[in-house]
């Protein structure tokens, strides 16, 4: 499920760790509108992955050093959901504050409108996937706590993507582990960013690559997202 949602802002500037906004938007209007699933979500202690992903567009922005510039005081917030439930819960939080003013700090953001958008049907098994937030391949060390980053350019960074990949299908679409083994990636095009985000400077990967998959794999792809910090505003993608 996958949405657009139309927001007006009272000043012309955000913070560039501009992706904690959103999540503070987000957890606000849950609260107010479904609490059981703010809970699920967002209770202390919960540290489950989540399955939706987000990005934002801010039309004629311009990026400074710790801030972004936003002259027309407009973000468009597009949002994926591959969880149906997850995402009418989402979807019904929005309309219900539509109209409504939520406040993150100084800043203000109104929602104007907001658009459910076509769902995508894959036919064939394979598709071009870019992203319209970037991807982020992540490995934890559990024994130091630290994290590594890596481009997916990189031989590590494209193995440790797929294994992440495969995990993350193999665990919410459980049966398609046959379906697995003529699962293929090919990285058409990779450039790495780094993107603030709760202070640390993360780097992450704005791909466009070719997924041979079958269909139900390749629309879950597309409607959860992939890579670390999904639910952060991260691995959206689109199709090309």
């Amino acid at each position: 499920m996958r949405f657009k949602i139309d927001l007006l802002l009272n000043k012309d500037e955000i913070l560039k760790d501009k992706n904690r906004i959103f999540i503070s938007l987000f957890k606000t209007i849950l609260l107010e509108s479904d609490e059981q699933t703010y809970h699920e979500l967002y209770d202390k202690g919960k540290t489950e992955r989540k399955d939706f992903t987000f990005s934002i567009n801010m039309p004629k922005c311009k990026f400074n050093r710790e801030t972004i510039s936003i002259p027309e005081k407009k973000i468009s917030l597009f949002f994926s959901a591959a969880d149906l439930k997850l995402g009418i819960a989402f979807y019904n939080a929005f309309i219900r504050a539509k109209g409504k003013v939520i406040k993150y700090k100084d800043l203000e953001l109104k929602i104007v409108n907001i658009a459910l958008h076509k769902e995508v049907v894959f036919t064939t098994n394979s598709t071009v996937f870019r992203t319209s937030s970037p991807i982020v391949i992540r490995e934890h060390n559990k024994d130091t706590n630290k994290d590594w980053y890596y481009d997916l350019s990189t031989e590590e960074g494209y193995k440790l993507f797929i294994e992440s990949l495969k995990n993350q299908v193999l665990l919410d679409l459980p049966g398609s582990e046959y379906d697995l083994n003529e699962f293929k990636v090919e990285v058409i095009s990779n450039k790495t960013v780094k993107v603030k985000h709760y202070g640390i400077e993360v780097l992450s990967n704005l791909a466009t690559f070719k997924v041979t998959a079958k269909p139900y794999i390749l629309s879950y792809m597309l409607n959860a997202g992939v890579g670390s910090f999904k639910s952060a505003g991260f691995g959206m993608l689109t199709v090309v």
